[in-house]
């Protein structure tokens, strides 16, 4: 599912991904999906 998603905004949204610092789209990205693990897990 990350690799979809990621594949996703390869083509379509490298646009405003360029604009942050490679750390803030780190967070941007695998924050809400560690928030929907736990959510799932619980």
């Amino acid at each position: 599912m990350l690799k979809s998603m990621i594949k996703g905004d390869q083509k379509g949204n490298t646009a405003h991904l360029m604009k942050y610092p490679r750390a803030t789209t780190a967070q941007a990205f695998f924050l809400p999906a560690n928030d929907w693990l736990t959510s799932l897990s619980n």
